[in-house]
């Protein structure tokens, strides 16, 4: 419901493509109204997939949900800022009450240490060559040492698969590790498959596949480090137009990702993980609207320095 999918053609035979996509909202125009029209933004990651994806869902969950029920309990551990989603679904307000809980998980278990040794600019082009990724490396090995004397495996998640190619020239035969990377999607479940095999030592997981959706439970993984502040990718055409329409929205959803990835390692009250963020500018995301974090996230930032 959430989306339209359409899959054209081939890169070999790849004419026609706008043609058809503004045929297909036409029609969808005349189907739904010219309200709905305006609301579908064309997205397209690649040549071969283009999509007509909602700006906003709310007609379209109302117009199936309510059928179902006319009162809904929504459940999740990564609500930040209730009113982006009171607005996206078209709830509201007055008729919405919003309920936080706290974790029963000991803070103890999970730490989250923003380090800020660095700005991470993986745009720039000549990054990999900087003073600053090279301070970020020696963290990273760093950190690498002190896990390894204790035998932990764990995971540095980079939201792009450069910074993780980048990471990886750069730390490679600098740690005793086994360091495990799947370069393209098509690598995701073998790579997956070895990392969850404990009977092997010292396992490092560089990866922008796994943010959530999986279990890194107990020796599995006993530390994260999260080298850049993960960002949405702008080069999404509906991202990059609720960005615009919203600013907060893009840094809520940065910071549902940081703690979507925080909360990979640490699955029950007995299991201990931490979470290292290298990035410098964390402190801003954090300073900015600290008020979105959830209150049992925010309890495991150990805080300090421009915190």
């Amino acid at each position: 419901m959430s989306e339209i999918i359409s899959t054209i053609g081939t890169k070999e035979n790849d004419h026609g493509y706008n043609d058809y996509l503004d045929a297909l909202l036409g029609k969808w125009s005349n189907f739904k109204g010219d309200s709905e029209k305006q609301n579908f933004l064309y997205d397209s990651e690649d040549r071969e997939l283009h999509k007509l994806v909602p700006l906003k869902i709310d007609k379209i969950f109302n117009r199936y949900m309510k059928r179902i029920a006319p009162q809904m309990v929504l459940m999740s551990a990564t609500v930040i800022n209730p009113n982006n989603m009171i607005n996206d679904f078209g709830f509201d307000k007055d008729k919405v009450e919003y309920i936080e809980l706290e974790s029963k998980f000991d803070k103890a278990n999970r730490p989250i240490v923003p380090l800020g040794v660095t700005k991470v600019k993986i745009t720039d082009d000549n990054y990999e060559n900087s003073n600053e990724f090279k301070i970020l490396i020696e963290t990273i090995i760093n950190l690498l040492k002190t896990h390894s004397q204790l035998e932990q495996s764990g995971l540095i998640y980079c939201n792009s698969y450069k910074l993780c190619n980048m990471i990886y020239r750069n730390i490679q035969g600098k740690t005793d590790y086994k360091i495990l990377m799947n370069t393209n999607a098509s690598e995701t479940k073998k790579v997956l498959e070895e990392f969850l095999d404990t009977s092997v030592k010292k396992r490092l997981l560089i990866s922008p596949s796994f943010a959530e959706g999986v279990n890194f439970n107990d020796d599995i993984s006993r530390f994260q480090i999260i080298p850049n502040v993960p960002y949405l990718y702008l080069g999404s055409n509906r991202i990059a137009t609720k960005c615009r329409q919203n600013g907060r929205w893009y840094t809520n959803k940065t910071i549902e990702n940081i703690i979507q990835v925080a909360g990979r390692s640490v699955r029950s009250k007995t299991d201990e993980a931490v979470t290292y963020i290298l990035d410098s500018s964390f402190s801003w995301c954090y300073n900015q609207y600290k008020e979105d974090y959830p209150k049992w996230f925010d309890e495991a930032i150990v805080k300090g320095g421009d915190l």
